[in-house]
Parts: C-alpha cells; sequence; structure tokens
C-alpha cells in the first residue's frame, strides 16, 4: 500500500477555534500538488472523540513525536511541491468557502451528535406549537456583558417573536426578552458538541461572541441565512453574515 507524506497542527481551544486550525490543513491539503494524508496526535483533545470522532486519522502522542515533521509558520505554498511530512505551525481565522462543504461534513460525521441535536431541534419546534417554522424563530447567542441595545437593535431586524436563547448565564427578561412580547424556549443543560449541532438547524442567527456558534451559523446548510452579529466579530467575518451592529 503506498503511503503518502502526512500535513499536520496542533488542535487546541474551542470547536470553534479547532474548526480554524482545520481549515488551515485543508486548505493546504488542497492547493497540494501531491497528495497528503491529514494526521493529529490524539492525547489531551477530547473533542477528538465527539464532534471530530473518526474525521481524521490520529494517533498517540509517543508515535507523532516519532514522525520526522518539516515545521513551517509561512509561505506555506512555497512547500506545496514538498513530499516532506509537513507540521503547520500557525493559522488564520479565514473562512475559505472552497472548503466550506468538506468542514460541513466533517463536523456533521456524529451520528450520535446528530440524533442528539436533532431530537432537541424537534423538542424545540413542538414547545413552540404544531405549525412552527424555522422561519419563524432566531436562535440567540447571548452573552450577559453585552449591551442591552445590541439585542434590542438587533431583535427588531429579524422582526420575530419566537426566541431560542442559548446561555450559560442570567438572563435579562425585564429589558431585552419581555415575555409580553416574546415566546422563549432557553437551551440549558447541553454539551458544547450538541449545542454546535443544534444551533446551525437554526436560519435566522443572532451571534455575540462564540466562535463555535459563528461557525455554526457558517456551515448551515440554509442558502439564504439570516445572520446577525457583533461588530466585534467582523474581523472574522465570513459572507453570510447580513448585518453588523
Amino acid at each position: 500500500m503506498k503511503s503518502y507524506p502526512y500535513i499536520s497542527i496542533d488542535l487546541n481551544g474551542s470547536i470553534g477555534e479547532q474548526l480554524f486550525q482545520i481549515s488551515e490543513l485543508c486548505i493546504f491539503k488542497k492547493k497540494s500538488k501531491i497528495k497528503r494524508k491529514i494526521l493529529i496526535k490524539s492525547d489531551d483533545n477530547k473533542i477528538l472523540n465527539t464532534i471530530f470522532k473518526n474525521a481524521f486519522k490520529t494517533c498517540s502522542n509517543d508515535k507523532y513525536n516519532s514522525i520526522d515533521f518539516l515545521s513551517i509558520s509561512s509561505n506555506y505554498e512555497d512547500y506545496y511541491n514538498s513530499s516532506n511530512n509537513m507540521k503547520l505551525l500557525e493559522y488564520k481565522r479565514n473562512f475559505n468557502n472552497d472548503i466550506k462543504e468538506k468542514l460541513t461534513y466533517i463536523v456533521y460525521k456524529n451520528e450520535d451528535l446528530m440524533y442528539a441535536a436533532y431530537f432537541k431541534y424537534k423538542e424545540i419546534l413542538e414547545f413552540f406549537g404544531n405549525n412552527t417554522h424555522d422561519e419563524d424563530i432566531v436562535a440567540i447567542d447571548y452573552c450577559d456583558n453585552y449591551n442591552k441595545e445590541f439585542y434590542i437593535n438587533a431583535l427588531k431586524i429579524f422582526n420575530k417573536e419566537k426566541l431560542v436563547i442559548f446561555s450559560k448565564e442570567h438572563i435579562d427578561y425585564d429589558t431585552i426578552f419581555s415575555k409580553d412580547k416574546y415566546d422563549i424556549y432557553c437551551v440549558k443543560n447541553i454539551d458544547n458538541e450538541t449545542e454546535f449541532i443544534l444551533y446551525s438547524m437554526f436560519k435566522h442567527n443572532l451571534i455575540s461572541e462564540s466562535l463555535n456558534l459563528l461557525w455554526s451559523s457558517y456551515i448551515s446548510h440554509y442558502e439564504n441565512k439570516n445572520i446577525v452579529a457583533h461588530s466585534n466579530l467582523k474581523n472574522i467575518s465570513n459572507n453570510f453574515i447580513t448585518h453588523y451592529l
């Protein structure tokens, strides 16, 4: 069996941060003039056993460290013809549409997570009533320390009454999400991986600061998305975001 040189990077951080790292690998692999295989060291990265389970070839740290990698930190295009095992030391927080389909496949690969998120999504639709459609709902990434005007102005853009709030913090119902005005479902007691998949199932997204949920909104299958994001995220923008506030 023919063996191919490896391409690797250290995966660390949140799901969103690791997806930027994986993106760098996929871009290099796609642009490389020779066929390569992604290899990731498996120790101390629990996400490889959940949302990224079976997505990549992995090995233990000891075995990984025995591999002769050429470590590179810039001018990656100079190495597309190299037959060496490559380790990337840097990555950019970029959304590259050329590999969007590949990344979507990676995060939707775990059937257990997909089923868990789907059943939660169905539970939310049933909460709002049998005639509820995704078009009627806004999924909100809420942070208690953000200016209240950000949420108030964003909700005016959506002009929807049914809200699904993703938050592990106290929610300000009094001045932002009045229960007299909105019908609200709060997502609680859910792991980050299922939350990631679940959030991607909604068409209308309001994003405060979460890289995870920014990625969720990006990889979702909707063609005509409505995504409002805080202006703090403008420097890591993707072309699906419709408004910045």
